[in-house]
């Protein structure tokens, strides 16, 4: 959808790659997104883990991945064991990434590539590595790891929310990299 904000990522890495962008009807591509892929030789798609169960075969339960897709990147949420196990167990060249962003950042941070070997063990949680030009920070990490991640760098808005100061200073610590 081009209002979810990594939205913007996709158009313009299009535009500045020479690359064909294909934007189909919600109704579709909440419905039929295989579909979608395969009748716009689409290569790369980004997209959540909740939109990967359209990929299932209803005859035996496994994912129908087009052939033509070659880099698929989910985020917005998280990844199941079954998902990526499905995934690993399709036959597909596709390879998988789990991206991770925050609205108060530009498009991703982080990202994480997922081994299509099946022998391989499964890694869920796993936001990956954070990308150029950002730095994370783990603060607040309990016994169970659990804690806060503190994003700094030149994508991070430097103003805050828009006339909501008092959100702004509870969200925005300082300088994006010295805080």
């Amino acid at each position: 959808s081009f209002t979810f904000d990594p939205s913007v990522g996709d158009i313009f890495v299009s535009f500045f790659t020479g690359a064909t962008l294909c934007i189909a009807n919600r109704n579709i591509t909440t419905t039929q997104l295989p579909r979608v892929i395969e009748m716009c030789s689409a290569s790369h798609v980004v997209t959540t883990p909740a939109l990967m169960s359209l990929f299932q075969s209803t005859s035996n339960n496994r994912l129908i991945i087009p052939p033509c897709l070659r880099f698929l990147a989910l985020g917005g949420e998280a990844m199941s064991e079954r998902l990526i196990r499905d995934w690993k167990n399709s036959g597909s060249n596709t390879r998988l990434f789990n991206v991770y962003g925050t609205t108060e950042c530009v498009i991703y941070q982080t990202i994480f590539e997922h081994n299509a070997k099946p022998m391989t063990p499964i890694i869920l949680n796993n936001i990956g590595r954070a990308l150029s030009g950002t730095h994370l920070e783990l603060i607040n990490v309990g016994q169970d790891g659990v804690g806060e991640i503190v994003i700094k760098g030149d994508q991070v808005c430097q103003r805050g929310y828009l006339n909501r100061t008092e959100l702004s200073s509870k969200k925005f610590i300082g300088d994006s990299y010295h805080t």
